[in-house]
């Protein structure tokens, strides 16, 4: 059997956000199976194997604050790949604090991967290597796949309590326009 993947797919009452929410979903479902295996094999077969998990990492972090930013009526640019600005978008509609400890985590991360390339190429458009600076503080906590699923662990289950956060105030705010008619 040969599964069909309906990209066109768009369920007509959805907003938004909900597709940028989805797309983090499905890279997280990737994270989770790439970090499984990673973590069964053991030793490396490859200094760069934990590279594919980093970028999908990253994306998802990019998609999910895009998928917040959009959920909360907050604008951002398209082409805006620095995960620090997006969460900086993101942190004031946090009024109950969900993010506690991810904030610095994403930031130190976004030092790190600035414009999305460091995980996806092995140098920069100049031709200089990337990871020849080790001087970032989350540098050593990537490239160590226990410190790595923690961080995993950390940011997701904040920023998706976010997410739900967020979807109680929204579904909140219909009950009281409905109650009104």
């Amino acid at each position: 059997m040969d599964p069909r993947y309906p990209l066109e797919y768009d369920p007509s009452p959805s907003d938004r956000s909900e597709a940028w929410l989805q797309y983090a979903e499905v890279y997280l479902d990737a994270i989770k199976e790439l970090l499984s295996w990673l973590k069964d094999r053991q030793l490396g077969y490859h200094d760069y194997q934990i590279l594919p998990l980093l970028f999908l990492f990253r994306h998802y972090l990019e998609l999910q604050l895009k998928g917040l930013i959009v959920q909360t009526g907050a604008k951002f640019r398209h082409k805006d790949h620095n995960l620090r600005e997006l969460l900086n978008i993101i942190k004031p509609h946090d009024d109950k604090r969900y993010l506690t400890k991810s904030p610095k985590l994403i930031s130190q991360l976004s030092v790190l991967d600035e414009k999305s390339d460091v995980f996806r190429y092995p140098e920069d458009t100049k031709g200089k290597r990337y990871f020849q600076n080790k001087k970032n503080p989350i540098y050593e906590q990537l490239i160590r796949l226990a410190s790595l699923e923690q961080i995993i662990i950390i940011t997701t289950k904040e920023l998706e309590n976010l997410e739900g956060y967020f979807d109680a105030v929204k579904d909140s705010q219909n009950e009281e326009t409905n109650s009104l008619f």
